[in-house]
């Protein structure tokens, strides 16, 4: 009798050894998964920042100062992420010819206007190529 006793009180203590490990697993599981979303989300926050400071100029009337404002973006991001944004159509009036358009700026003769066209995504969602052009 005093064996089988023994016995049952060893079967309950691995029976209750197993169910503290498969609780600590889950637990285990459930949290990676919570840590895991979490950095997607902050990940998707941040690359929507990233495109907002670019997408607010699509599709609007730009002057000199909103090009340049666009390239000192993409130059900055450049130095902090090693990424390149690519700008086609501003080597065919180039960035002295934005600066001379700025600083000969008269309310009578308007500045030249431009166009911001986004024209490609990378893997991740982020804006990688704007076309601007003279309008």
């Amino acid at each position: 009798m005093e064996n089988a006793s023994k016995a049952l009180l060893i079967a309950a203590s691995v029976l209750i050894g197993i169910i503290i490990i498969s609780m600590a697993v889950m637990i285990s599981t459930v949290f990676r998964t919570y840590v895991k979303e979490y950095s997607q989300k902050e990940e998707q926050k941040k690359i929507e920042a990233f495109n907002a400071q670019f997408s607010k100029y699509e599709h609007r009337d730009l002057n000199a100062q909103d090009v340049l404002t666009i390239v000192n973006t993409a130059k900055e991001w450049k130095e902090q992420s090693g990424e390149t944004l690519s700008i086609s159509g501003i080597n065919s009036f180039g960035y002295d010819e934005l600066r001379d358009d700025i600083n000969n700026y008269t309310k009578e003769e308007g500045m030249q206007k431009y166009k911001m066209i986004i024209t490609g995504y990378n893997e991740e969602g982020r804006i990688s190529n704007i076309s601007i052009s003279k309008i």
